[in-house]
């Protein structure tokens, strides 16, 4: 397993279990926002664009950037088995990258 598909695996990981716990809870609790007309005008647009109300597309969004926001940090809880993968990885020798390679070998632009 190269680390590309580690980090893949274990960001699918980290939004399933989050994506499962958002659809599991109840909506008994109310988030209240304030917002300027223009605000409010470009929410609408959006909401009915992708057919939801403006509650359905504003919690979409909020729950998405959220997630994003917790994907984000640098701490991640993994099971001893990915985290031996992501050690012999790091320990390993690197892989090689044709692409970077080939960036490396050109000439800088500024010089």
């Amino acid at each position: 397993m190269n680390v590309n598909s580690l980090a893949s695996e274990v960001t699918h990981n980290v939004r399933t279990k989050i994506d499962d716990l958002v659809v599991s809870m109840d909506k008994s609790e109310r988030v209240f926002l304030r917002a300027s007309a223009a605000q409010k005008s470009i929410i609408e647009a959006a909401a009915t664009a992708m057919h939801k109300s403006v509650s359905e597309f504003i919690l979409d969004s909020a729950v998405r950037d959220a997630t994003d926001a917790l994907l984000d940090q640098r701490v991640f809880v993994v099971s001893p088995e990915v985290f031996a993968q992501v050690e012999d990885l790091l320990a390993g020798p690197p892989t090689s990258n044709p692409g970077l390679d080939d960036l490396r070998s050109r000439p800088l632009p500024w010089k």
